[in-house]
């Protein structure tokens, strides 16, 4: 059994000018994969990847062609393989891989219509993902939201057919802010897995400091499983 640490975390639109606050944060959690959303292959997406191997992520992956298109990267210190997750047809948003013994899939909704595609396409797989060990981690672009902290919107979705929303499995709270521009405040950054990985959740918690600090308008979150 190993204890894998995971972050998760939206950088805001590749980081701007804020690059260089970015790199020093990105590995400072002691973590194992980090799931990055508004990743963009830039320059200072060129920046980030160099950090990472520099700091024993060996094995780096995302989907993104050379442009400023806002996309998913997976940086793992275990070997990356290729999942058997039927792919979404927006690569760049929706990356499945192998990580040991179990699924990852690193998402990134950018708008309310590809939150419904993207969920309705783990539903329409979910009979042979929900008997897997799958974690799925990302702007989920739903959540509560500040004008009415309970609404949970397609979310529920997931829950009824068997996901498990480890926030909500491991906090006595109803929400917690991960999210903030000027007035808007929401909770679209998740950790979810199938049943069998319920009993291994070590740990799920946010880090706002960096959204408090302005070093993106997301606060990190980091989950803990023994696997």
């Amino acid at each position: 059994m190993i204890c894998i640490r995971i972050l998760n975390w939206n950088i805001q639109s590749g980081g701007g000018n804020r690059i260089d606050r970015i790199l020093s944060e990105l590995t400072k959690d002691n973590t194992d994969v980090i799931v990055i959303s508004e990743f963009r292959n830039n320059e200072n997406g060129d920046k980030i990847k160099k950090i990472l191997k520099q700091a024993g992520f060996e094995h780096i992956f995302h989907n993104d062609d050379r442009n400023n298109k806002n996309g998913v990267l997976i940086a793992s210190k275990y070997e990356i393989m290729e999942s058997n997750i039927p792919q979404f047809y927006k690569r760049h948003l929706f990356i499945p891989i192998q990580i040991k013994n179990i699924n990852l899939i690193g998402i990134f909704c950018n708008d309310d219509n590809t939150t419904r595609e993207c969920i309705n396409h783990i539903i329409k797989f979910s009979e042979g993902i929900i008997k897997t060990q799958t974690i799925i981690t990302g702007d989920f672009n739903a959540g509560p939201r500040g004008s009415n902290p309970k609404r949970y919107t397609g979310l529920t979705k997931l829950v009824k057919i068997g996901f498990v929303d480890c926030w909500r499995r491991t906090s006595s709270e109803n929400y917690e802010w991960s999210y903030s521009l000027g007035n808007k405040k929401s909770q679209p950054d998740h950790f979810f897995i199938t049943p069998l990985l319920e009993n291994k959740i070590v740990d799920i918690k946010y880090d706002h400091e960096v959204r408090i600090n302005r070093i993106s308008d997301h606060s990190k979150m980091i989950g803990e499983f023994n696997l």
